[in-house]
């Protein structure tokens, strides 16, 4: 990984609700397809729901950093081409939300609190009372 790139990363998942230590321990302990579709929700800042819907031929992956891109490389050659979406299970059938909060609920495990998909795409959110301006 590049300086430069680890210094946005850094720069980008301050604001994140799961800090990035937190999200490449679960990462670690994903399946392939379940990496990319997580990487998507942490750095892609996409609804799981709309993760799930991307067709084969989306161009989503890039947005990825450069040290997830390996794996999405693994994971777009393994795919069968008969496939209408990119994530898809064993039966060609896409990827259930329940299978994602399933398989990140078991990989958060690790990092002692519980991880949800929306967690991932959370970013925090300052508050502050206007009626002291």
């Amino acid at each position: 990984m590049k300086y430069e790139e680890a210094l946005t990363i850094t720069q980008f998942s301050r604001y994140k609700l799961v800090s990035l230590e937190a999200f490449m321990a679960i990462f670690h302990s994903l399946g392939l397809r379940d990496k990319c579709i997580a990487s998507l929700l942490y750095f892609g800042s996409m609804r799981l729901e709309n993760v799930l819907a991307l067709k084969k031929n989306a161009n989503c992956l890039t947005l990825l950093p450069s040290f997830v891109k390996k794996y999405s490389e693994k994971y777009l050659n393994t795919i069968d081409n008969e496939s209408y979406y990119l994530f898809v299970n064993r039966r060609g059938m896409p990827v259930e939300r329940t299978h994602i909060s399933n398989a990140l609920s078991r990989a958060s495990r690790k990092v002692l609190f519980e991880v949800t998909p929306s967690q991932l795409t959370s970013c925090h959110v300052c508050y502050w009372n206007m009626a002291e301006d």
